[in-house]
């Protein structure tokens, strides 16, 4: 693959993705293009989640971006019923490809798509290559020994907290320090990124409860076996709890089976940006200890919140809509938290630093 990449459709629910990208420097990020009809042309790409700035400008001309990149990075997105958007994004694709520019696709695809798609490619001389599926993995194993290896469990109140962002922001903060590090990815990494990632075979639905939690603690014990890590730090995919009967994040089922899999020695929880009453963080450390067995160790405040007014409509979490607040603004929401722990800010480095700080003190390294 050529060097310079443009990444498309660029979007706040894959700005985690981009930023350990840049972080890692695997690729030469060149040029963010988005969808989004409300964002302004040539902001920085943090404008999806007022976060550090990426120094890589935003644009909504995918064929002048185009010209400056050897490759194309298609970014995964759910489209819901929108086959229209859908439609213009492989459209645009299709140009690339005619272009003769070489495509990374993390967007999941039918089999009648990606032969079309590797058709293109292979009549240009380009390369199309498919990192969109998950790889697959042995559940049939037992193991019966144990997780030796100290982790770091972060967890979100609701699916949208920014719990991929954090754990890549304690994982980098904690590789700093030379520790190596095992990070499992809440979402899909698609390879790309240095990160274990679930299988989905793991959490099949076909199978009960016990199934799943060994079939996890078993995936934990391979990864402590093959990459003898320091520290494990494991993003819980899903909510802690339910944001309506719609919008239920399994109804914290998929947490459940994660906090029993692998008692987490360290676990930090991600909040919304918004006011919470005075006993909400006594109520959290018993929904965590009665619920998830495990101890609330840190609070992280995000800088996003669900708009209230789309709970009205929305059928699913992809319908929702969320208001992503400045720095400012999540530092005033920040002082009103009423509780006995610092709560932290997510987009702080000084505050990443701090809870690195006290991962490190309690594990005792």
């Amino acid at each position: 693959m050529a060097n310079k990449i443009l990444a498309y459709p660029f979007s706040r629910e894959n700005s985690y993705l981009i930023r350990q990208i840049l972080f890692e420097k695997k690729y030469e990020l060149e040029s963010l293009v988005t969808l989004s009809k409300w964002c302004p042309e040539g902001v920085d790409g943090n404008y999806f989640d007022c976060g550090k700035k990426m120094n890589i400008a935003i644009s909504s001309s995918f064929e002048n971006e185009l010209k400056k990149v050897d490759s194309v990075l298609w970014l995964g997105k759910e489209y819901l019923d929108n086959n229209q958007l859908f439609e213009k994004v492989k459209n645009a694709i299709v140009f690339a490809l005619n272009s003769k520019k070489d495509i990374i696709c993390c967007q999941i695809l039918t089999d009648s798509e990606l032969s079309f798609f590797t058709q293109i490619a292979r009549e240009k001389g380009a390369h199309f290559c498919y990192v969109a599926n998950q790889f697959e993995y042995d559940v049939c194993k037992t193991n019966n020994s144990c997780i030796h290896t100290p982790i770091v469990a972060v967890a979100g109140m609701s699916e949208k907290c920014l719990v991929s962002d954090m754990s890549y922001y304690i994982t980098n903060a904690l590789r700093e320090e030379g520790y190596n590090v095992c990070l499992v990815c809440p979402t899909h990494n698609y390879g790309l990124t240095i990160g274990a990632e679930v299988p989905k075979s793991i959490q099949d639905n076909n199978c009960n409860a016990v199934t799943k939690i060994d079939n996890l603690r078993n995936y934990i014990l391979d990864l402590q076996k093959h990459n003898s890590p320091d520290i494990f730090v494991v993003g819980v995919p899903k909510g802690l709890l339910p944001t309506n009967d719609r919008i239920n994040d399994d109804y914290g089922t998929i947490a459940y089976d994660f906090f029993n899999a692998m008692n987490a020695d360290f676990t930090i929880v991600n909040l919304e940006c918004k006011l919470y009453p005075s006993k909400f963080e006594e109520e959290l450390e018993k929904l965590l200890q009665y619920r998830y067995n495990t101890q609330l160790d840190c609070l992280i405040m995000s800088n996003i919140a669900i708009n209230s007014e789309s709970l009205a409509y929305a059928d699913s979490i992809e319908q929702l809509e969320y208001n992503v607040y400045s720095n400012d603004d999540l530092v005033n929401i920040m002082s009103k938290f009423k509780g006995k722990r610092t709560i932290y800010n997510i987009h702080n480095e000084e505050h990443i630093n701090k809870i690195k700080q006290e991962i490190i003190k309690k594990m005792s390294f």
